[in-house]
């Protein structure tokens, strides 16, 4: 049968932190995290019926692949933010020229919702700005300041909706550093590395 229910939060943003993942501790023995080298890797699932997506994914191969702008330049044009939580959680980062090391992808029988398990990932070194780009996200003056979530869950026979509307302190100032294309869709699980700190 249908299935529905309402959140809701109201609180303070009281501290914001990143994560060092099992995946960095697989493949970085000795990482330095302070403005020095850096593994990163993004992971997500596109949706196939997606435009953006796929012109997304179509430009990270172009730019890989030396057919297009410099890897470097292109993704600042970019900021891949995933669900809510992702979004909570990790906001983004700002990444000073970086190296491709290696790139992988992988596709295989379309999961639920027409999604096609698609990864892509990339290692690379480089001066990541982690730190300064949490600080113009999430000033610390915005610490402590009122934040509130509302979110619903819809289930019938035809999928599951969930929608969330947030009002985050910090969350919605301007990224700075030109347009940037938001990508906040449920079925994009994103995995996102960064430096291991955290704000008190």
């Amino acid at each position: 049968g249908d299935f529905s229910c309402k959140l809701s939060f109201e609180g303070s943003v009281v501290n914001m932190y990143y994560y060092r993942s099992d995946a960095v501790r697989r493949n970085v023995p000795n990482p330095v995290y302070m403005q020095g080298r850096q593994f990163h890797d993004i992971m997500m699932k596109v949706p196939l019926d997606n435009k953006d997506l796929i012109e997304t994914w179509e430009g990270f191969q172009q730019s890989i692949s030396g057919g297009g702008v410099n890897f470097g330049d292109w993704i600042r044009e970019f900021w891949f933010i995933g669900p809510a939580y992702t979004a909570i959680n990790e906001g983004g980062q700002r990444i000073s020229p970086i190296q491709v090391n290696n790139f992988g992808v992988e596709s295989g029988e379309k999961g639920p919702v027409g999604v096609s398990r698609w990864k892509f990932s990339h290692a690379g070194s480089g001066i990541v700005d982690s730190i300064s780009r949490w600080a113009e996200l999430f000033p610390v003056e915005q610490l402590n300041k009122p934040a509130s979530i509302e979110g619903g869950f819809r289930s019938d026979s035809q999928g599951i909706e969930v929608k969330v509307d947030g009002n985050l302190p910090g969350v919605s100032r301007d990224a700075g550093g030109g347009l940037r294309r938001i990508l906040n869709h449920p079925l994009i699980p994103l995995v996102h590395h960064g430096m291991v700190g955290k704000f008190n």
